[in-house]
């Protein structure tokens, strides 16, 4: 039905969001052993999921001799609690299947696997280093592609919970699912059609 999938979209890109001042400490510690220094950091998120949410930010080179300048990146921050918070929803999830094991009609569902399967993608969620090190494989992976492109982490800029990376401007996939994007028919077909040859 439509409206439990806008619920659950909500999930991916509409998330409540948390005080940037909750975080922002983890990004100018890691940032005090690189050669980086944060000029600004929008404090509203420009986007925000279960997980984490991303900042707009500027970072320049502390040496302006060592050259690059200012670059405009994005910084996704996991949200404080979340890794408690995915741990106690597990527990009560083995709880509750290690009790439904008792029940002959549902035995055979194997839910105990299910929790077991959905535990291990929650943890890979939840780690920034995994989303950077699955960003640079498909920069590889797409890298004679001139119409595809992906964010690349900034390193030494990545932690389990923190992540730089460039910023890629674009509309949201959402948006071209929902129909709610400016693009015309023409342009709607050659992205789905580049959608189709990734695979």
């Amino acid at each position: 039905p439509a409206e439990l999938c806008k619920k659950l979209s909500q999930l991916h890109s509409g998330a409540r969001t948390h005080k940037l001042s909750l975080t922002e400490g983890e990004l100018h510690s890691m940032l005090s052993h690189t050669n980086y220094r944060l000029v600004c950091i929008d404090a509203a998120p420009i986007g925000s999921g279960c997980i984490a949410q991303v900042h707009r930010a500027i970072i320049a080179p502390k040496n302006e001799k060592a050259g690059g300048g200012e670059r405009q990146i994005a910084v996704k921050i996991v949200h404080p609690g979340v890794h408690t918070a995915a741990k106690t929803d597990i527990e009560v999830l083995r709880f509750v299947t290690g009790a439904l094991e008792y029940v002959p009609r549902v035995r055979f569902l194997s839910l105990r696997e299910s929790v077991e399967e959905f535990a291990s993608l929650l943890h890979v969620q939840l780690d920034m280093r995994i989303e950077a090190a699955n960003l640079e494989r498909f920069s590889s992976n797409f890298e004679n592609n001139k119409y595809v492109s992906f964010p690349k982490p900034i390193r030494p800029l990545v932690s389990s919970t923190l992540l730089c990376e460039t910023l890629q401007e674009g509309e949201p996939l959402a948006e071209w699912m929902s129909g709610t994007c400016t693009a015309n028919t023409a342009q709607k077909r050659e992205v789905a059609r580049l959608g189709v040859s990734a695979f």
